[in-house]
Order: C-alpha cells, then sequence, then structure tokens
C-alpha cells in the first residue's frame, strides 16, 4: 500500500474503536460500513441489505449486491441435507418429486389450506390412488422434519428467486429509530489507538476506502495527505443512535406496502445441518458441510442487527494549516463527499457549513438532516453462533405459541432483548394488549391480518421497551392502523408494555 492508503487504513481503524468505546459496542460484533450508506427508502431494498453474509474484517461495503447473501447459502444448504423420513418420502416419490417441488413453488398454500391439504388434492389428481395413498402418509410424517419444513417453506416462498423477507419494514424501523436515544463520537488522530487486533476480525482490515475525500479529481490524492498530515479532530453527534435486529422471517406473514410475504426461514433446519456434519444429514458429494461451513465456507457468519444513526453533527478540525494555494482544491475536495461519510453537500440531506478557519486550519462543519438515516454498521455473529442463538428463539416462540390460542398467545407474552445497542445482556420485557385494544384490532375480520398486525406490534414494542422512558406513550403507524403502547414496569420491576389502544 502507499503511503495515503496506509493513513486511511490507520484512520479507519482509528475510527471503528472510537465508536466501539464511545456507543457502548462489542469488538467482538460491531463491522463499521464504509462509505455513504444511506437507509434505503424500500422495505425490499432493506431486506437486501439485511440478507448479506459479513465478510472478515472490522469494516466492509454495505451495498446489495457486494457479498453472499444469507438466503441463497440457506438454500443451498437445504438442497443438500435431508431429513431421515424425508429421505424415504423423496424416495417413494421418484420422478414425481421434482413435478411436485415445482407445483408448490407455484401453488403455495392460500385460503387457510394446510400443506398436507395442497399436497393431498395434488397427489390424488397426479399419481395412481394407491401411490397418492402412500405418500400421503409419508408426506405427514417428513412434515415433522425441520428440514422438510424447511424446504416446503423455501419453494413457497419463490425458492432462490423469491424475495426473502425479514420482519422489520421501512415503518418499524422508522418508529423505532425516531424515538432512539443520541449518541457522540469523538476522535483525536493524534492519540486513539489504531490497534484492531484484539476485535472478532484479529485485525482484518479489508475493502476500506483507501481514499479521504469521495471525489474522482485527481488532486485530490495530494491534498487528501495534506489534510490526514494536519493533526484532525473529529466531533460527530448523532440525534438517534439504535440497533434494528436482524430477523429473517420465520413465521406469520410480513406486509411491506402492497405486497405480502411469507415466512422462507425455518431455524431449527439450519441448526440441524450445522450440528450434524455426517451421512445421516448431508447427502453425498459436494457441495457439503465444509463449503459451507468449513475454514473457507460459503456461510462462515451472519448478520444479526444493523446499527443506524440519524440526524448527524460532524465537525473536523486541525492542529495545523493548510497551505493557502490548496484552500479551493480542498474546499472542492470536501464538497463532494470526506471521510467517514462521503456525502456530497446539497445531495441526501447533506451541507457543507464551513471548512476554514481564519487562521487557514479546517475548522469543518457538516450535518445531515434527521430524516436522512445512515447504516454506521452492523453486528454479526459466527455461524455457530448464531444457530445456537437462533434456535433459542425459535423455542421460546413456540413454547408461548403453545399456551392456548393463537390470539391469547400473542396478545399477552413474556420476551428477552438486548439491553442497549450493542449489549449482549438480555432483559426481560412483558407485553399485553388491553382489551380495548383489542376491540380495536377486532375490526379487521380476517384472521391472518390481525395475526400479522399484532406480530409486527409485539415486535416494535418488545424491542423498543428498553429505549422508552417508564410511562411514556408511543405510536407506530402499522399500514393499517394505529397503535399506541404505554412503557411501565411490573410490582417486581420488570420492564413491562401494554398495547392501549389500536384504531
Amino acid at each position: 500500500m502507499g503511503a495515503l492508503s496506509d493513513a486511511m487504513k490507520t484512520l479507519t481503524e482509528q475510527y471503528y474503536n472510537a465508536i466501539v468505546t464511545q456507543l457502548n459496542l462489542s469488538d467482538q460484533h460491531f463491522q463499521l460500513a464504509q462509505g455513504n450508506v444511506a437507509l434505503p427508502s424500500t422495505t425490499q431494498n432493506i431486506w437486501s441489505l439485511m440478507d448479506q453474509v459479513p465478510p472478515l474484517s472490522i469494516c466492509g461495503n454495505w451495498t446489495p449486491g457486494s457479498h453472499n447473501t444469507f438466503s441463497s447459502q440457506y438454500g443451498g444448504v437445504l438442497s443438500r441435507v435431508h431429513d431421515a423420513s424425508s429421505g424415504q418420502f423423496q424416495a417413494a416419490m421418484g420422478d414425481y418429486y421434482t413435478a411436485w417441488m415445482t407445483y408448490l413453488k407455484n401453488n403455495p398454500p392460500s385460503d387457510g389450506k394446510t400443506i398436507i391439504q395442497v399436497f393431498s388434492g395434488w397427489a390424488y389428481a397426479n399419481m395412481p390412488p394407491d401411490k397418492a395413498n402412500q405418500v400421503i402418509g409419508m408426506f405427514q410424517a417428513a412434515l415433522n422434519g425441520p428440514i422438510t419444513q424447511a424446504q416446503m417453506a423455501w419453494a413457497a416462498a419463490g425458492g432462490q428467486t423469491g424475495v426473502k423477507a425479514y420482519t422489520s419494514t421501512v415503518e418499524t424501523i422508522s418508529n423505532v429509530l425516531s424515538g432512539a436515544p443520541s449518541g457522540t463520537v469523538t476522535l483525536d488522530a493524534s492519540t486513539q489507538s489504531s490497534n484492531t487486533s484484539h476485535t472478532w476480525a484479529a485485525g482484518a482490515v479489508e475493502g476500506f476506502y483507501d481514499i479521504f475525500f469521495g471525489g474522482g479529481e485527481a488532486s485530490y490524492d495530494k491534498v487528501s495527505s495534506e489534510v490526514i498530515a494536519s493533526s484532525l479532530n473529529f466531533d460527530i453527534e448523532f440525534k438517534h443512535v439504535s440497533t434494528i435486529p436482524v430477523t429473517p422471517l420465520s413465521q406469520g406473514q410480513v406486509i411491506a406496502g402492497p405486497d405480502t410475504f411469507n415466512p422462507w426461514y425455518v431455524p431449527n433446519a439450519l441448526t440441524t445441518a450445522y450440528s450434524n456434519n455426517n451421512g445421516n444429514t448431508w447427502q453425498s458429494g459436494t457441495p457439503d458441510w465444509t463449503t459451507y461451513f468449513g475454514p473457507q465456507g460459503s456461510l462462515p457468519r451472519a448478520v444479526d442487527a444493523l446499527l443506524l444513526v440519524d440526524g448527524i453533527t460532524i465537525t473536523i478540525s486541525s492542529s495545523k494549516s493548510i497551505a493557502t494555494s490548496d484552500h479551493t482544491d480542498v474546499q472542492s475536495a470536501f464538497e463532494a463527499g470526506f471521510f467517514p461519510f462521503f456525502g456530497v453537500a446539497g445531495e441526501g440531506g447533506w451541507t457543507l457549513d464551513k471548512v476554514f478557519d481564519d487562521q487557514g486550519r479546517l475548522a469543518v462543519s457538516a450535518s445531515c438532516d434527521v430524516g436522512h438515516p445512515q447504516i454506521l454498521g452492523i453486528l454479526q455473529s459466527a455461524i455457530g453462533s448464531y444457530v445456537q442463538k437462533d434456535n433459542l428463539q425459535a423455542a421460546m416462540i413456540a413454547a408461548r405459541a403453545g399456551q392456548g390460542t393463537a390470539r391469547s398467545a400473542v396478545k399477552s407474552f413474556d420476551a428477552e432483548v438486548r439491553a442497549s445497542e450493542g449489549s449482549d445482556e438480555l432483559v426481560g420485557v412483558s407485553l399485553n394488549w388491553s382489551d380495548a385494544a383489542m376491540i380495536g384490532l377486532e375490526n379487521f375480520a380476517n384472521t391472518q391480518v390481525r395475526m400479522m398486525v399484532m406480530n409486527q406490534v409485539n415486535n416494535w414494542a418488545v424491542n423498543s421497551r428498553p429505549h422508552w422512558a417508564d410511562n411514556s406513550l408511543h405510536t407506530l403507524n402499522t399500514g393499517v392502523g394505529t397503535a399506541t403502547a404505554r412503557a411501565g414496569r411490573s410490582p417486581a420491576g420488570t420492564m413491562s408494555v401494554v398495547i392501549v389502544a389500536f384504531a
């Protein structure tokens, strides 16, 4: 690397350490997003960002298409594994199996029909009666296996070409972010440590921006070196900082605009595949377990959360003056975007108010208005840790769902969520729907719509509660109605939230 590239690598490492320390993040999970990464304005584009496999580096280029996708690797795993009962079912199906999977992809269950009802109808229409009777029973047994369930859900959601939904939408993210706390990051380049060997990436810094300015002018390289050498100090304020959980859709449905999306992910299927590197679970040949989970595998880790900031004010000062002859070039370079956000003045909410003080030193002042959130980074986990947490969450949901009817299971439950941004500490939150809120929800005659809305509200409320003051009121526009939540405490002091109204 050249001198400028070396200097930018050091500055990136210093910035990473400052963020981790001052925003109370874990250096065993945080990865810095490089460049001007604005939060997309559509839910599906946000899902594309969530659906990426992080590289082994303290920083990454977080734009759609930059990395392998989590969903494609998950789908690849599903094509290579099977439950014991599933293998028997596929063997009995023979040449009919491919035709059935194609039919399922094009005709997912609807109108309240179960997957077994759909399969039974297809089998009797396309197979000899004796054969249909045989495989219907085997199919019902196979459905008890998590891998078979996952393969059916994957096919029903469109396979590799279908949209892979996550639980968060533009609306839910906006509501969480608007109530999130502020944050501040300061960086003195003359004193801040650049050592990142202690991080989860063990000091790996790949794909970092080796330029200080975003413009492409040849003169910017020269002024970049001069600016970096001027002993920089950064003061950055965020009006809102929040971690948004990244959760593949595994139950219920998600509504995004005019579209409704079905679940495609079964956590226990990935856990089974990861935990059983043997011929009982994996088919012979390649791709195999090592292809996905080995040292050079294509699914080594996954995204746990996005770290978002909104309402940014940044000032940069220097203790050394910039040559007067370079002021025009430096001014133009800052207008074209600069480290660490590379926001172009006049675009995407960014404004540049000042560059120099009266002594010719840097006194840069820039801001990005609230309403133009940026992705500061992500939180990631190694795939082994990810499947363990994923399966535990699925088990907790399943346990709650078994405590009565579908309605009571989501009307009142206890959950564990992160205590603060970047923290591994979990805190308990109890949630209840008031009778008045339930009456408002009953306006939706369609049971599936009610369940989707309740899931959306429940996810928002329990994940937001640690950021809310006691006795405060908050609202969420679900797209079909507005939920009002009151933050409180149980007699034992545990955080609680009551959905007091839905209209």
